[in-house]
């Protein structure tokens, strides 16, 4: 009885926490830069390259964060799968 309540309560955070995370999707802080005029000056135009090379720094640590979370989230559905399944062969 004890067991069965503690995949019961299991289960159920892991469900409500999944219902949480998957109604707002993450999204990134970053600040995609406008290219400079044409006829911008020097100052601009670097600081532009310096604008993207902080855009790409930011995507690419947000792209990191993401892969990241989907690997735990990999890992703890590939763990709950084999919880569940040595439940299923102790019932048996």
């Amino acid at each position: 009885m004890k067991g069965s309540l503690l995949v019961f309560l299991l289960i159920f955070f892991a469900a409500s926490d999944t219902v949480i995370a998957d109604e707002f999707p993450p999204s990134h802080m970053c600040f995609k830069p406008e290219p400079p005029l044409f006829l911008a000056s020097r100052r601009h135009q670097e600081r532009y390259r310096d604008d993207v090379i902080r855009y790409e720094r930011c995507m690419n640590a947000f792209l990191t964060e993401q892969k990241e979370s989907i690997r735990m989230h990999d890992e703890a559905l590939k763990q709950g799968n084999i919880e569940l399944e040595k439940f299923r062969k102790t019932r048996k």
